[in-house]
């Protein structure tokens, strides 16, 4: 569902489609490890995990208002046609 939006979007702008994936991607390398090593450390010393320092819902949601400040620029046409 939140593919569909940020395509339409994207058609609305004329922006490009890779650029926005890659945001997505790098926010996903980041976000996750981390919230894995937050666990951990909240976990140390006790004799259960401790889920309190997942960030990936609260990354998730910072992440999706944050794209609605971003830039989506407009490219010129590559001159393919596909």
């Amino acid at each position: 569902m939140f593919e569909g939006a940020v395509i339409a979007v994207l058609r609305e702008h004329n922006a490009d489609y890779g650029l926005q994936r890659i945001y997505a991607s790098i926010g996903g390398m980041i976000s996750s490890p981390l919230s894995g090593v937050l666990i951990d450390y909240a976990s140390r010393g006790k004799g259960y995990t401790d889920f309190r320092y997942d960030l990936t819902p609260a990354s998730a949601t910072l992440l999706s208002m944050h794209a609605f400040g971003m830039p989506l620029g407009r490219k010129a046409p590559s001159g393919s046609k596909s």
